[in-house]
C-alpha cells in the first residue's frame, strides 16, 4: 500500500475529503518524528512503540579491499509492535 491509497482509505472512514485526511497523516507523522528526534519514545496501546536506538561506534572490514573502517556510533529509528497487532496480522 502506497500512501496516497492510505490517504484514500483514511478519507473514507473519516468521511471527509482526501485533502484533510492527508493533512491529518503528515500532522501525526511529523508529531511522531519530532518527539523522537528530541530523543523520548512513542507508544500506542494495541500498536506499537516508537523510538531511537544507539548504535555503538565499530571497526568493521571494507569487503572489496579488506581495510579496515570506523563507523562512528549513531542514533537509529526503530518500532517493536505490540503483541495485539503481532497476534492480528497472524490470524
Amino acid at each position: 500500500m502506497k500512501k496516497q491509497d492510505l490517504v484514500k482509505m483514511l478519507a473514507e472512514k473519516m468521511e471527509t475529503s482526501q485533502v484533510k485526511a492527508n493533512d491529518i497523516l503528515k500532522t501525526v507523522f511529523n508529531t511522531i518524528e519530532e518527539v523522537m528526534v528530541a530523543g523520548d519514545d512513542v507508544s500506542i496501546p494495541k500498536f506499537g512503540k516508537f523510538s531511537t536506538k544507539i548504535n555503538a561506534a565499530r571497526t568493521y572490514r571494507n569487503p572489496q579491499t579488506g581495510d579496515p573502517m570506523d563507523v562512528e556510533a549513531k542514533r537509529v529509528p526503530k518500532f517493536k509492535a505490540s503483541s495485539v497487532l503481532k497476534g492480528n496480522i497472524l490470524e
